[in-house]
Parts: C-alpha cells; sequence; structure tokens
C-alpha cells in the first residue's frame, strides 16, 4: 500500500507537499521516530530517482533537463539508530533500504520506487 500512497504525495506539487516540509512528529516512542524518520528520508531517495528518471511532479516528463532534487527535512538527521535490530520485512528476498539500515531498521523500500 505504500506505493500507492508514495505516488500519490509525488504527484502534489504544492509548496507544502514539498518533503523538506514534513513537520518532526516529535514521537516520544523512539521506534516509530526513527521509522518515521527513516521513511521520509526513503521517499526523498525514491522522489529523486523518479525526477532522474525524468518524471515530474506535475505528470509531465522531461528527458534531459535540470531538476531540483528534494531534501530531507532537517529534523531526521537527528534521529540515532535503535539499539536493537528492528525487523519490518517479511522474507529475506527483499533487501532492506539503506535510509532505515543506518537506524537500525530491517525494511524494504523498493515499493516507493514504482512509476
Amino acid at each position: 500500500m505504500m506505493g500507492y500512497e508514495s505516488d500519490y504525495f509525488f504527484y502534489h506539487t504544492e509548496n507544502s507537499w514539498q518533503l523538506s516540509q514534513i513537520p518532526d512528529p516529535r514521537d516520544k516512542d523512539s521506534i516509530r521516530y526513527a521509522v518515521l524518520a527513516s521513511l521520509v528520508e526513503a521517499l526523498v531517495s525514491a522522489f529523486n530517482w523518479k525526477l532522474e528518471q525524468g518524471l515530474r511532479r506535475d505528470g509531465t516528463h522531461a528527458g534531459d533537463k535540470a531538476v531540483d532534487l528534494q531534501t530531507r527535512p532537517n529534523w531526521t538527521a537527528d534521529i540515532q539508530p535503535l539499539p536493537e535490530r528492528v525487523r519490518l520485512q517479511r522474507n529475506e528476498t527483499d533487501s532492506a533500504g539503506p535510509e532505515f539500515l543506518k537506524r537500525n531498521i530491517d525494511a524494504p523500500t523498493g515499493y516507493l520506487y514504482c512509476v
């Protein structure tokens, strides 16, 4: 289901929908906070991949034009790795995303890259 949400988010061009504008949830649960920060950073990576492929958030395609890439919100840099590994994937065939691994979370991100 996250693939659909990623697409929905990608095609909103309003400034308030920029990934860098996602507010800090200040979650008291350290696991949930780390997952949220990792998910936002994974979305940045996925959106930038789409933009580099020529997809634009307004639904057009621009193969050779330069584009401003997405950036993460500042608050995600402050979220530390979890002391113990948290596993959020069902099987070993899904590769874990680096945005999650750096916080000791085993979660796939391939579903964010659908086009």
